[in-house]
């Protein structure tokens, strides 16, 4: 059932989306791309390799935000704007989030949907399937931008919850769901830009 949704509902929806927004942001390609190349004088992408549907390995693209040889120190972790290495036009990229938008390119070519089970690197993917015996039923979908978990569970979400949160969404899977997802995302992504949520976080502490 899981299959049939994703084939009729979600991945036709992917396609269009992902495709409208390329063009869209063709204009921000155009000036990024020269921008980072200049600076690093190398690929001005990015990429890491994590697990998608049926478990089958594929790259994550992203803008370049470190010089060349400092990737390899990182393994995998996030990379912030004070981080050693960063370039000029990568803490641009992190303060405007706009280092993310060539995975628009792996949702158009299917290694990921809008909404779905974040996807993890294989190293990850390995430690947890051994410790959570229905870890690996997130991957009969495509990883997602958006997850159930992100929306609505904390930051630093223990696996197992997450995998709760996962299975969930397995089960209730569907247009409806992921419009709720992606504008509960969209509007929680608007108000930390707007600086909302740090004032909620003032008034609480008073």
């Amino acid at each position: 059932m899981n299959e049939v949704k994703e084939y009729f509902l979600k991945r036709p929806l992917d396609v269009m989306t992902a495709g409208f927004l390329l063009l869209l942001s063709l204009p921000a390609f155009l000036l990024i791309m020269p921008l980072v190349w200049w600076e690093t004088r190398a690929s001005v992408f990015s990429s890491q390799e994590m697990t998608g549907r049926k478990g089958k390995a594929f790259n994550l693209l992203r803008f370049r935000t470190l010089q060349p040889g400092v990737d390899k120190i990182w393994k995998g972790e996030e990379v912030k704007e004070d981080d050693p290495g960063t370039t000029r036009v990568g803490r641009f990229l992190i303060n405007a989030r706009l280092v993310g938008l060539p995975v628009l390119w792996n949702v158009l070519r299917g290694d990921m949907s809008f909404v779905g089970p974040r996807p993890e690197r294989p190293d990850q993917v390995a430690y947890l399937s051994r410790r959570l015996p229905r870890y690996n039923l997130r991957h009969m979908v495509r990883p997602g931008l958006v997850s159930l978990a992100t929306v609505y569970g904390d930051e630093d979400i223990p696996a197992s919850h997450r995998l709760k949160y996962d299975l969930f969404y397995l089960e209730k899977m569907g247009l409806m769901w992921d419009t709720r997802l992606l504008v509960s995302s969209t509007w929680r992504g608007l108000r930390g830009q707007l600086g909302l949520d740090e004032e909620e976080e003032e008034e609480e502490a008073t």
